[in-house]
């Protein structure tokens, strides 16, 4: 996982670089991402609409449940609204997501999309 407390001492861009580094993917996926999700913090709530899945929430939209993995995976509790503790989980699902499709283009859509390819229709197309 990324060192969260060395993140806190850089700032954005330079924590964004350093998710992609991790992830192994351009960087401008990850602002990308940030900025679709909620656009780069500003959206009020930072909260989505309430899904079969769960409802996504944070700086990166992670749903709950997904959200509660990610703790159980790296011990650590995580505050989505939190841009840096936001950030590390995005790169731990990220990196998983690489891991799995070999390309950032995938790992993306499975972001958006899940990992079963059949849910990856027009509208993760457009994401």
């Amino acid at each position: 996982m990324l060192d969260i407390t060395a993140l806190r001492g850089m700032t954005k861009e330079e924590q964004i670089n350093a998710a992609a580094k991790y992830i192994g993917i351009p960087a401008g996926y990850v602002s990308g991402q940030w900025k679709q999700e909620s656009g780069q913090g500003s959206h009020p709530t930072m909260i989505g609409q309430p899904t079969k899945w769960g409802t996504a929430k944070g700086h990166f939209q992670i749903l709950d449940g997904v959200h509660s993995n990610i703790e159980s995976k790296t011990g650590t509790k995580l505050d989505r609204f939190d841009f840096t503790e936001s950030l590390a989980s995005y790169a731990e699902i990220m990196k998983e997501n690489v891991s799995r499709y070999g390309n950032a283009d995938d790992a993306t859509r499975a972001y958006h999309g899940g990992w079963s390819k059949k849910n990856w229709g027009d509208t993760t197309e457009d994401y």
